[in-house]
C-alpha cells in the first residue's frame, strides 16, 4: 500500500514537472526562427507574446504576415497563409513574361512608325488633344453665341448729311446747291441672320443762294421726300452692303423779298410736287449693344428729272440708330 501510494505521488510529480517544461508556445517565422514564449493576444494583423525566459516581462509584438504557423502549449497549432517558393517563383516568372511581352509590342509598334514615317499619335494623347479641343470649342462657342445675336425686327431713325453732286458732267451752276441735310425712319426686317429687307421714308433738302446781294437775297430751296426698298447683305458680324429703289418726290421754292423796305417779309414761289423714281446704294458697319444697333453708312443716291439730263445725284453720310424687337436670335457661323 505504502508502494502504491508512493508511486502516484511520484507521477503526479513527474507531470507537473512535464507541464512546466512544456508549458510555453513556440511561433515559426517565415525566417525559419522559432520563438519561445507565451501568446497574449492574436489580431488580424498581430501577435503579442512574451518570452519564456520571462513570462512576467515586456511584451513582443510580431506580424501574422511574418508567421508561418503558432504552436500552442495545449497541443493546439494554428497555421497561416504562405505561399511556397515555387509559388513565388512562378508568378514573377509570368510577371516578368509579361512586361517583356508589353515591352515587345511597344517596340514593335514604334518600330514600324519608325520605318512607315507614320506620325500616328497615340490613343492616350488623342483623347487628351480631343478633349482639350472640345474644351476649347465651349468657351469659344459660348463667346460668340453671347455676342452674336440679332432681332428680326429693327425700327429706328437715320441722320443724313450729303452733298449734291449733280453738274459733274452739266453746267457749272447747277452744282450750287452744295450740302443737304435730312433724315429717315426705317424699319428692317432680317429674314436671315445675314440678310434683311427694309423699308425707309424721310426729308431732305438743299439750299442754293441765288443772289450774292445782301440788300436783295434771295436762295432756292431743293425739297425732296424718298421712298425706299432695299436689302441689307451682312458682309461679316460688324460689315454690310446695302441698295434700295423707290420714288422720290421733289420740288424747288425761290425765296425773295417781298418788299425791300420790309426785310422781314418774304416772298415764296414754290413748284408742285414731281415723282421720280430713284436708286440708292450703300456699304457700311454697325455696332450692336443690346437690342441698340448703330450703324455709319456712305452712300450714293440718284433721282431722275426733266431738268437734267442724267438726272440729279448726291453722296453722303447716314448715322442710324434703331431698336431690336421681338425675340432674340443667335446667329451661326458666317
Amino acid at each position: 500500500m505504502r508502494t502504491a501510494l508512493l508511486t502516484v505521488i511520484f507521477m503526479l510529480f513527474n507531470l507537473e514537472l512535464h507541464a512546466q517544461i512544456i508549458s510555453y508556445d513556440l511561433l515559426h517565422t517565415k525566417d525559419k526562427q522559432v520563438i519561445k514564449g507565451k501568446v497574449v493576444e492574436v489580431s488580424d494583423s498581430l501577435v503579442t507574446f512574451r518570452k519564456h525566459e520571462n513570462l512576467d516581462g515586456p511584451v513582443y509584438t510580431l506580424r501574422s504576415s511574418n508567421l508561418i504557423r503558432i504552436e500552442y502549449s495545449n497541443g493546439y497549432v494554428e497555421h497561416y497563409a504562405v505561399e511556397s517558393d515555387n509559388v513565388l517563383a512562378k508568378r514573377e516568372k509570368r510577371k516578368n513574361n509579361s512586361l517583356e511581352k508589353a515591352n515587345a509590342t511597344v517596340g514593335s509598334k514604334l518600330k514600324e512608325e519608325s520605318l512607315t514615317g507614320s506620325d500616328h499619335k497615340t490613343e492616350a494623347k488623342i483623347d487628351e488633344e480631343t478633349a482639350t479641343g472640345i474644351k476649347e470649342q465651349k468657351v469659344k462657342s459660348a463667346k460668340e453665341e453671347k455676342a452674336k445675336f440679332y432681332y428680326k425686327l429693327n425700327v429706328g431713325l437715320v441722320a443724313d448729311f450729303s452733298n449734291m453732286l449733280t453738274g459733274v458732267f452739266e453746267e457749272k451752276e447747277s452744282v450750287d446747291f452744295g450740302k443737304g441735310q435730312g433724315g429717315l425712319v426705317r424699319v428692317q426686317y432680317n429674314v436671315l441672320n445675314n440678310f434683311g429687307i427694309r423699308f425707309g421714308a424721310g426729308y431732305s433738302q438743299w439750299v442754293k443762294e441765288d443772289s450774292t446781294n445782301s440788300t436783295k437775297p434771295a436762295e432756292s430751296i431743293l425739297k425732296t421726300v424718298p421712298i425706299l426698298v432695299g436689302a441689307k447683305y451682312y458682309l461679316g458680324n460688324n460689315f454690310f452692303l446695302a441698295g434700295d429703289v423707290g420714288i422720290v418726290m421733289h420740288k424747288t421754292s425761290f425765296k425773295n423779298y417781298y418788299d425791300e423796305s420790309r426785310d422781314d417779309v418774304w416772298m415764296e414761289v414754290t413748284s408742285e410736287y414731281n415723282i421720280s423714281p430713284s436708286a440708292s446704294l450703300s456699304i457700311g458697319g454697325e455696332v450692336q449693344i443690346m437690342k441698340l444697333v448703330i450703324d455709319v453708312a456712305p452712300y450714293f443716291q440718284w433721282f431722275g428729272t426733266k431738268e437734267y439730263e442724267f438726272g440729279m445725284y448726291y453722296a453722303g453720310v447716314r448715322l442710324g440708330t434703331s431698336l431690336g424687337l421681338g425675340k432674340k436670335h443667335l446667329k451661326e457661323t458666317l
